[in-house]
């Protein structure tokens, strides 16, 4: 996650917007400083790479920031869960993108149970699935889609994932390119969650 200058950029809406606006400003205003500060060629040269160096640190924080905010939009999910996931990834060798594509996997197939112009034989079968993963229809219905990935996270961390049944449900749930979040299941979700909580270096919605 990208070092935070000078305070907290919000990743949402206008806060947001403006929270870039207010980095772009210090760095620039910064540089300022510093030039009219140094009186000498190699000082002035040297708070020249300075600010660049800060200025590179700050684009990051802000491509970072809206790469979670439009992640959040587009999976309608708080960029505070996102950030918590991208750490539980990220500790266990993957990705936040490749565990999002899975997520949206997760999503396609909860939506083939509910729909009703899925056929009957179909929805016993996705249903399955899900319950191989230790999720009863009635939690499919009533978790919301963060909760019921956290949840099946939580079962898989118990789970013998050997099991030739067990491998099929998981591809089918979150598709065949997922197994990189077997390690982040293992090591389990909440606990990885709870170290990030336990950093203090979440940036509010």
């Amino acid at each position: 996650m990208p070092f935070k200058i000078a305070g907290k950029l919000s990743l949402d809406g206008t806060s947001f917007k403006a929270g870039i606006a207010k980095a772009k400003a210090s760095v620039q205003g910064l540089g300022a400083k510093m030039r009219s500060a140094m009186a000498s060629p190699m000082a002035k040269m040297a708070g020249a790479m300075a600010v660049a160096m800060i200025g590179a640190q700050v684009k990051k924080t802000i491509d970072w920031g809206t790469r979670l905010r439009d992640l959040g939009v587009t999976f309608g999910v708080s960029t505070k869960w996102l950030q918590k996931m991208e750490y539980a990834s990220t500790q266990t060798g993957g990705t936040l993108e490749t565990m999002m594509k899975s997520y949206k996997k997760m999503l396609i197939l909860k939506a083939k149970v509910e729909n009703k112009m899925t056929s009957k034989l179909s929805k016993e079968q996705y249903a399955d699935y899900f319950e191989t993963l230790g999720i009863s229809l009635e939690q499919l219905k009533n978790l919301k889609p963060e909760q019921l990935f956290e949840r099946i996270a939580q079962n898989v961390k118990g789970m013998d994932t050997s099991t030739a049944k067990f491998q099929e449900s998981y591809a089918m749930v979150f598709g065949k390119g997922s197994g990189e979040m077997i390690n982040m299941m293992r090591v389990g979700v909440d606990e990885l969650g709870q170290s990030f909580e336990d950093l203090g270096v979440s940036v509010p919605d």
